[in-house]
């Protein structure tokens, strides 16, 4: 059978979640909160069910929840918890369904196809220069970008945040206020620095209390991310955190009754991924070396990016090693099926897809150890990018 039918079959089974845009997923959302901030944006039918289910206010506060996957919620949570009582809609990630790429999608309203950021790790041809793309900062170094590549290079569609009518601040952790991309992404609106859950609620109920116009307030929170690498997405570390996290929704919540709206999301979920299903390549493997770089995107959806001439030859080794934990499919293939979006690809984003991408059925990671010591990815027990039910499915709470 061959990669894009066992795809297929997967999809057909239920066993995977396949990216659709008749579905309301993450590209609606994010042209809907546009839309509710008067932005001139195209509709869709999933950005108009979101806008009816979150409805017109005064304050529109949105909350993104790094990590918080439908599944988490329901593993984590009672049923009478304020997340699982305001659980309006279940939403699609999309793919890969990772931090960078959906992120980008909701900066933008763009899917990965079209805004070129297809993961956490990106290998730009035009320079060979392989980046982190968030911190933007070289991945081998870690060095710093700046100076160096210009981050319109890098994250060339525009934003949406800069077109909105409402008065709109974002609310990041204080380590990244600044970034590189979180400049990208606010353009030349207000970004509030904060430290610490309660202090983040505190803050943008006092923005809420003390504005004199209509205002959109984004608040992003890493922990449950953070917290489900390490330990799982189901450990009690995160169920933990989950409660306090429900507390103070609750408390933003009621802060807001009679003044604004709150709506919040997420970019992914989560899957624990046993040492089993960690399949490891080295420095100097001869699968490396058939690439221009090693792999890129995500460790569950990894890029490859083949040498002039040795495509066949990468089909051939790769499926020989992971053919029975991956399917790799072409980037014609994968453009074909429409897993990276509807549509054709932009050159830039085609480009940086490469020539294959490799996609799983199950919890399997492909991860790629420079040196002689692990590396912190190897390290971790979460991983997301694919396309399994937990990693898609993505909640709407409104309230």
């Amino acid at each position: 059978m061959s990669s894009p039918d066992r795809l297929l079959r997967w999809f057909a089974d239920g066993q995977l979640l396949r990216p659709d845009p008749a579905r309301p997923n993450a590209v609606d959302l994010a042209l809907a909160l546009a839309t509710l901030s008067g932005a001139p944006t195209p509709r869709t039918d999933g950005a108009a069910a979101i806008v009816e289910r979150v409805g017109d206010a005064d304050h529109v506060v949105f909350v993104l929840v790094d990590g918080l996957g439908v599944d988490t919620i329901e593993a984590g949570l009672p049923p009478a918890s304020f997340l699982r009582r305001h659980l309006a809609l279940t939403l699609r990630a999309v793919f890969p369904s990772a931090t960078a790429s959906a992120l980008t999608s909701l900066a933008t309203g763009l899917w990965p196809n079209r805004h070129g950021v297809p993961g956490w790790w990106t290998y730009l041809p035009d320079e060979d220069l392989s980046v982190t793309a968030l911190p933007f900062i070289e991945r081998w170094s870690g060095d710093p970008l700046e100076g160096r590549l210009a981050p319109g290079t890098l994250f060339p569609a525009a934003t949406l945040l800069p077109c909105y009518r409402r008065e709109a601040a974002s609310f990041l952790p204080a380590p990244i206020a600044d970034s590189a991309y979180s400049r990208y992404v606010r353009g030349p609106t207000v970004t509030i620095p904060y430290d610490g859950l309660a202090g983040a609620i505190d803050a943008v109920l006092a923005r809420v209390r003390g504005a004199s116009a209509a205002t959109y307030s984004y608040l992003y929170l890493s922990t449950v991310d953070a917290l489900s690498h390490m330990h799982g997405p189901r450990a009690p570390e995160v169920s933990a955190y989950l409660a306090v996290l429900d507390q103070e929704l609750g408390r933003l919540a009621d802060g807001l009754r009679g003044r604004g709206r709150l709506a919040l999301s997420a970019d992914h979920g989560l899957i624990e991924v046993p040492a089993a299903h960690k399949h490891l390549l080295r420095a100097g493997d001869p699968l490396v070396d058939l690439l221009r770089a090693p792999p890129s995107g995500e460790p569950r959806a990894p890029l490859l990016h083949a040498r002039p001439g040795q495509g066949d030859r990468v089909r051939a080794e790769f499926e020989a090693r992971f053919g029975e934990a991956f399917a790799l499919l072409t980037v014609d293939e994968a453009a074909e099926l429409e897993l990276f979006g509807p549509g054709p690809f932009t050159p830039t984003a085609r480009a940086r897809v490469g020539d294959f991408v490799a996609m799983t059925g199950g919890p399997d990671v492909l991860l790629y150890r420079p040196g002689d010591a692990p590396t912190g990815t190897e390290k971790l027990v979460g991983y997301h990018g694919g396309l399994l039910p937990a990693e898609v499915q993505i909640p709407l709470v409104v309230a």
